[in-house]
């Protein structure tokens, strides 16, 4: 065969992904989350404030199953947004193997023709962060959202803002091929 039938082009050369503008929204996205959480609170009753901690300190998990949101959901919801969304927006999918480490994607490597595919599954593990934390708040004030301070709000916030960020996602790096090999 000739040049031209079946012989490979040049490689492209770099990294598939680099950092691009929804980093912006996702890296505060993340730390709204962690002042929603841990700097806010989150009711106030009778000019006491309560926050997360202390809801998490006084909930007893043996009564219950209501507080799992509380007692262990929130922190491995909350350890999602920075691990799961900032590596793609800082743009660290650097290679094939980084991209199906970090993303979870086996069946097709990152290209031109599959970025739209790796955004969805971003910006879906965010949303999917942000209504768990939604609904684990609905829980906590079941309804009533009038005795709610600034941290489950700035928390939920902090998540659509990650959502935002997952959605814009990386710039696509000279490396990245047109199609999948």
């Amino acid at each position: 065969m000739g040049p031209g039938f079946g012989a490979p082009g040049p490689v492209p050369g770099g990294p598939l992904t680099v950092a691009g503008w929804g980093a912006l929204p996702a890296a505060l996205g993340v730390v709204m989350t962690f002042v929603g959480m841990f700097a806010l609170p989150w009711a106030s009753a009778m000019g006491n404030s309560v926050w997360f901690l202390d809801l998490w300190e006084a909930t007893d998990w043996e009564m219950d199953l209501r507080p799992l949101y509380v007692v262990c959901l929130s922190f491995v919801l909350l350890a999602v947004l920075p691990l799961a969304v900032l590596p793609w927006t800082l743009g660290a999918l650097r290679t094939d193997r980084s991209a199906r480490w970090l993303s979870g994607i086996l069946r097709n490597n990152l290209s031109r023709r599959t970025f739209v595919k790796y955004r969805v599954v971003f910006a879906g593990r965010a949303f999917a962060a942000t209504v768990l934390h939604g609904m684990g708040i609905a829980y906590i004030f079941k309804g009533d959202f009038e005795a709610s301070s600034a941290g489950p709000w700035v928390l939920l916030a902090g998540c659509l803002l990650t959502v935002v960020g997952a959605l814009v996602g990386p710039r696509k790096g000279p490396g990245l091929p047109q199609t999948s090999m």
